[in-house]
Formats: C-alpha cells, sequence, structure tokens
C-alpha cells in the first residue's frame, strides 16, 4: 500500500479505536463527566459536557448514572436560567424542517411536526406565554436526529414546554432512553427512514443495472469512506467493483478531500463521485445500482438505508453499526458485512443482489410514508381520547424527502392557510 495510504488508514483506525472502543469510550465519557462536574451549574456548559459524556458511555449502566446525575441537578435550576440557554424571546421565530399535519380549528387541536433539535429549539424564541398558547392549540410531534440523544435542548425543550411531545426515533433503544430524559416524551416505533414514498422510486430489472455498488453518505469522516477504499486497495484492479459515491460536503470535508483520498489509496478509477445532485438524480443512481453499502459504524436513523431497499437495491451494513435503520437488515434486505473480510465479502454481496428483495420487504411490512401516517395518527388519535378532546380529523399524510412533504397537494394549501394563521396569532413563521 503507498505510503499516504497507509498514514490515512492508521489515522482512521486510530481514530475509530478512540470513538468506538470499549475503554476509550469509557475513559471519554468519565474525562467529560468530571469536566461537567468541575462546572458551575448556572453555566450552561455542564450539561454540553454531561451529554457529551452520556453520548460516549460505553455501557448502559453509565449512562444511566450519568443521566440520573444531570437530572438532579436540572431540578435544582430555576426556570428563567433555563429560558437563558436557549434563544432569546423574540416577536417572531422562525423554525425550518417542519409541517402542520393537522390544522387547528376552535374546536379540536392541531398537529405540528417538526424535525431536528436545531428547529424546535427556536420554539422556545417564542418566549413562555407564546409557547404556552402553542400548546394549547397544537400536539407537538418531533423528530430527533442522532442516537444516543443526549444533548442540551433534548433535556430542557420539555422542561419549558407545557405538554406532551410525541417523537419518532433514531434507534430502537431510543424508546426507553427518550423517557428517562423526560416523563413528557412519547416516543414511537417511528425513524426518520419510515417516511420514505414509495411511489418516487422505480427500479430498474436487475440485467438493467449498470453500477455495482452505491454509497449515499455526506463526506464526513464518521461515514468511514476509508474502509471500503482500503478494501478495494487490496483488491486485484481487475476485480474491483465500479462504485458511486453520493454525498455533500461536512464541514471540511470536501468532494475534493475524497479525492485526494481515493488517489493515495490508488482505486480513484473505481469510483464516480457525485456531489451536490439533485433527489431525482439520487432516486436514479439508486435504481441503476446493483446494491448498496454503509460503512458508518454509528450514527442516527440513516435514511439512505431504507432509501436503497425502496429502490429495491439491497445494502450492507458493517457488522456491530449502531444505526437505527439497521431494524430493517435482514435476509430479505441486505446482509452484514465484517470490515476486515469486506475484501472477500463485497464481491460476493454484489454478485448475490439478485438474491434480494428488499423492496417487497418493506412494502409487506408497512415500512413507508402511508402506512408510516397511519401508525402515527393511532398514536395521536389514542392520546387525544385518553385525554377526554375530541378526535374528528385525521394527519395529513407525508413524506420526508428530505424536509417533510405533502402526498396530496390539497393539504399543502390548508396547512399554508394554518401556517400564515400561526404567523399572524403567535409571530411562529413555519420554513
Amino acid at each position: 500500500m503507498r505510503a499516504a495510504a497507509i498514514q490515512i488508514h492508521l489515522r482512521a483506525r486510530i481514530e475509530d479505536a478512540l470513538r468506538y472502543s470499549l475503554v476509550p469510550r469509557t475513559i471519554l465519557a468519565l474525562t467529560y463527566w468530571a469536566l461537567a462536574r468541575a462546572t458551575h451549574s448556572l453555566d450552561r456548559r455542564w450539561l454540553d459536557h454531561a451529554c457529551a459524556a452520556a453520548r460516549s458511555a460505553s455501557s448502559d449502566s453509565l449512562m444511566m448514572a450519568i443521566e440520573e446525575w444531570m437530572q438532579r441537578r436540572l431540578d435544582h435550576i430555576p426556570v428563567e436560567v433555563l429560558w437563558s440557554w436557549m434563544p432569546a424571546e423574540a416577536p417572531e421565530a422562525k423554525v425550518n424542517k417542519t409541517a402542520i399535519l393537522k390544522p387547528a380549528t376552535a374546536d379540536e387541536k392541531g398537529v405540528l411536526f417538526i424535525s431536528f433539535e436545531s428547529q424546535w429549539e427556536h420554539l422556545t424564541s417564542l418566549g413562555p406565554e407564546r409557547l404556552a398558547k402553542l400548546a394549547q392549540e397544537y400536539d407537538l410531534v418531533l423528530a430527533p436526529t442522532w442516537s444516543p440523544p443526549h444533548c442540551v435542548v433534548n433535556l430542557v425543550f420539555p422542561r419549558l414546554y407545557p405538554g406532551l411531545i410525541h417523537c419518532t426515533i433514531s434507534n430502537l433503544r431510543d424508546l426507553t432512553i427518550l423517557p428517562r430524559l423526560s416523563p413528557r416524551y412519547r416516543p414511537l416505533r417511528l425513524f426518520a427512514s419510515s417516511w420514505v414514498h414509495a411511489d418516487l422510486y422505480q427500479p430498474r430489472a436487475r440485467a438493467e443495472r449498470d453500477i455495482d455498488l452505491v454509497m449515499v453518505a455526506n463526506f464526513g469522516r464518521y461515514k468511514r469512506h476509508h474502509s471500503v477504499f482500503h478494501a478495494l486497495a487490496q483488491m486485484p484492479v481487475s476485480k474491483r467493483p465500479r462504485i458511486t459515491l453520493v454525498g455533500q460536503p461536512h464541514g471540511d470535508r470536501t468532494a475534493e478531500v475524497l479525492i485526494r483520498e481515493m488517489k493515495a489509496y490508488g482505486v480513484e478509477e473505481s469510483f464516480t463521485l457525485r456531489s451536490r445532485i439533485s433527489d431525482a438524480e439520487v432516486v436514479d443512481i439508486l435504481g441503476r445500482s446493483r446494491a448498496a453499502l454503509i460503512t458508518s459504524l454509528r450514527e442516527g436513523s440513516c435514511v439512505a438505508v431504507v432509501e436503497s431497499m425502496m429502490a429495491d437495491t439491497p445494502l450492507a451494513l458493517l457488522r456491530g453499526a449502531e444505526i437505527g435503520s439497521a431494524a430493517f437488515l435482514n435476509d430479505h434486505t441486505g446482509r452484514w458485512l465484517d470490515e476486515e473480510k469486506l475484501v472477500e465479502q463485497l464481491p460476493r454481496f454484489i454478485a448475490e443482489s439478485d438474491q434480494f428483495s428488499p423492496r417487497a420487504w418493506l412494502l409487506e411490512n408497512e415500512v413507508e410514508c402511508r402506512a408510516s401516517t397511519r401508525l402515527l395518527n393511532e398514536h395521536l388519535r389514542a392520546q387525544a381520547l385518553a385525554e377526554g378532546r375530541v378526535w374528528t380529523r385525521d394527519i395529513f399524510p407525508h413524506h420526508w424527502r428530505p424536509d417533510p412533504r405533502f402526498l396530496e397537494p390539497e393539504h399543502k394549501v390548508a396547512a399554508t392557510a394554518a401556517s400564515l394563521a400561526l404567523k399572524e396569532k403567535l409571530g411562529l413563521n413555519l420554513g
């Protein structure tokens, strides 16, 4: 292997060891926890440190111990201080990645969906009074983005919002973690990847697929492109698959950085790099690919997993990866691969890709936006009836690409009108 490739690979392996191995993670968690203890309780930074400690925890027992300590400390902080940690109150609160799934009426609460913690955090710029009025008119459905979900807003927002918080998850374990962060959370077994719209995908016949393998992933280091570069460098040139990388820059990790790394490994001829392309182009590439691969070891839901499967493209994950959509990986949809054996296993997976039927499995098991709408609707309806409220209208079906979008034009019209009413009444500007 070339000297430059060896340097890149060693650096990546060291970072992996520090980020994912048991002992370094435990040391990191305890270090962050010590920093949190050493920071004054009125200084928000202690909670940042404590959340980092919980995310780094290598065991459930350590994570829960940190959570309990955080909750005890938060219990003694005046609510005015918690408000000061959030965006300052302003005449207008701008919140993106939203959808009014059910407009409110005089007799019936509506439903407001917001994805990304950075967005619902902006709700607090409404201030206590207007936020309380919003809670009176709308049920809130939030979509956290990472797992484990420990971050300042996920712990503080439930202490400021005067109502239940219905939410999706990024990993199955979040079903138990989120209620520990606040009893106001009502998590559902729905992921960001549960809202893929099947009708957008028109998979090609197997014989017509001209791409061996596709990787849909931003260019961040945590996506670990180096693992597939390393595997291909070990293969004879004539045996290397043709791989299309689809993504976008992440911090200082641009397309140029990825190209330099490919060249360092001597595998650039095996790759086609597509950056910042349209959704339609992504869907087309997925439908033209024989197989798909994700090489990250820890992240949130990872919508690309189900998007690949909906294109009837079987997908492989690295064994042990903590990715929420791994809940959908099985003998019908794809395969677990061992990183140390990618040289042998990856070509075999591509060669055997026609043995899988991922799209059929997703549809049979109702992993798509319309079925997810029914699940969410039943959850919200049951809660409303349990509280003695009326429920005469169901929520609008939507999909997520990558923001929430309505399936029916008339629902968009109704939601837009409701959004304008919220802006006029509460100063809430929904993007």
